[in-house]
């Protein structure tokens, strides 16, 4: 008996040390992550709203008719959330998403499963203002035990206080000699952007994301080789 707990304890310890060596962020995204967190208010509201959220309609890549949306979600304090959407299943399939009602989820969850879900899942990140370009980096947050990280760099040009269009993008993770080609090939046919629309809210949830737990997302601790 005293072995089998022996045994017990080692495949958990192993699991323990897989899942730290699996889930910890990429080297080569740090590197190419740069927007690092100062700590400082952007005074991004001078320049565009940000009481609420923007969608933005792409067009499908295969299809002659046909767009998908995309919600993102900039703070003062330079925290970026992008692709979020209502976590409740059952009312998408219904049609019945409701972004404010699930940010009044989120806000009274507090430290519940639809709070840890919105600020541990979809893209976080930073952006950086350059006269009337916003500029984006944000990163996927996996949980699987042999995770996918990803992570991109979007350019945001303001055309109003409650529109502005993406006018770049690249990746910033590791990306293989096949997936370069393939992203290349991909660039080539993209079609062009439609301009992303501000939609305010009462209220909308702090920007308590996963990032900021990390050490290298705060510029006070940069030094990544």
């Amino acid at each position: 008996m005293v072995n089998i707990y022996k045994c017990v304890f080692v495949f958990l310890l192993l699991i323990n040390q897989i899942s730290c060596a699996y889930f910890g962020v990429p080297k080569n995204i740090k590197q190419g992550f740069t927007y690092c967190d100062n700590g400082e208010k952007t005074n991004l509201e001078s320049l565009i709203n940000i009481e609420g959220y923007y969608v933005e309609a792409k067009p499908l890549l295969d299809s002659k008719v046909g767009t998908y949306y995309i919600n993102f979600m900039f703070y003062d304090d330079g925290s970026f959330v992008y692709g979020f959407y209502d976590c409740n299943s059952e009312k998408r399939e219904k049609g019945k998403s409701n972004i404010p009602l699930y940010f009044d989820e989120i806000i009274s969850d507090n430290e519940g499963e639809i709070s840890k879900s919105f600020y541990n899942s979809f893209y976080w990140g930073r952006y950086l203002i350059s006269g009337d370009t916003i500029k984006t980096q944000y990163i996927n947050h996996p949980v699987s035990i042999s995770p996918d990280w990803a992570a991109w760099e979007i350019w945001y040009k303001v055309i109003d206080r409650n529109t502005i269009i993406e006018i770049y993008s690249k990746p910033i993770h590791y990306m293989s000699e096949s997936d370069c080609k393939n992203y290349q090939e991909y660039k080539k046919k993209e079609k062009p952007n439609f301009p992303a629309k501000f939609i305010a809210v009462e209220k909308k949830p702090v920007p308590n994301c996963w990032l900021k737990q990390e050490d290298w997302f705060w510029c006070k601790n940069r030094n990544v080789k």
